[in-house]
């Protein structure tokens, strides 16, 4: 829906990366959070869904999350193969692509289960694979897990050309904000903000659906 608020709201998004991306242009963006449940998928998708169907790119959504994927029950695509294939088997890149109802817009599923999938993340191959990719898209999003449970966000942070973390407004403590910031800064990724959700059932007014 064109007119609704979140599809206002990430346009709104997608025009402040785009100007904080001005002197080098942004083409792969990982999305994180402290902890789980603060919306960093859903907030990676609907980016994704906005930048294709209402920018005009050519967008692929990974699903980095390979503890805890949601991507391919989202969009509804088959959740194999996928990112898992790619770093563990050496799979093309061509063959994981799954095609979505947005004709801009395709998917990189998580992959067939592993038992340790942080051991797959070698920041070698995660930068092939961005890079690849970026010959394919005009936009990479990047689903990864959160970054207090697990290191891969770190790993993966460090290369792709920027961050966004997702807080819950009534949810996520200071400290624990804070620690992740941390994690990234100290790993030298370049954030570039946070996306702050779930602000309509904290404050008492955001904005009027009917304007």
């Amino acid at each position: 829906d064109a007119q609704a608020p979140e599809t206002t709201e990430f346009r709104r998004i997608f025009s402040r990366i785009a100007r904080r991306g001005q002197d080098r242009k942004i083409r792969s963006l990982l999305f994180t959070s402290s902890e789980r449940g603060e919306g960093k998928t859903t907030s990676a998708a609907l980016l994704s869904v906005v930048s294709s169907l209402h920018r005009g790119l050519r967008v692929c959504l990974v699903d980095a999350d390979m503890h805890r994927p949601r991507i391919a029950r989202l969009f509804d695509v088959p959740s194999e193969p996928g990112l898992s294939e790619i770093l563990a088997d050496d799979y093309p890149i061509e063959s994981t692509l799954h095609a979505t109802k947005y004709e801009g817009l395709k998917i990189i599923p998580a992959g067939a289960r592993r038992p340790s999938p942080s051991e797959l993340l070698s920041p070698a191959r995660i930068a092939d694979t961005v890079e690849k990719l970026k010959l394919l898209f005009d936009l990479v999003v990047i689903d990864a897990p959160p970054l207090l449970p697990v290191s891969d966000p770190a790993v993966i942070s460090r290369e792709v050309d920027a961050v966004v973390m997702v807080v819950r407004a009534g949810r996520t403590r200071r400290d624990v904000a804070t620690r992740a910031k941390r994690i990234l800064d100290d790993v030298g990724a370049n954030v570039l903000g946070v996306i702050v959700n779930n602000m309509d059932d904290v404050l008492p007014y955001y904005y009027g659906h009917g304007y």
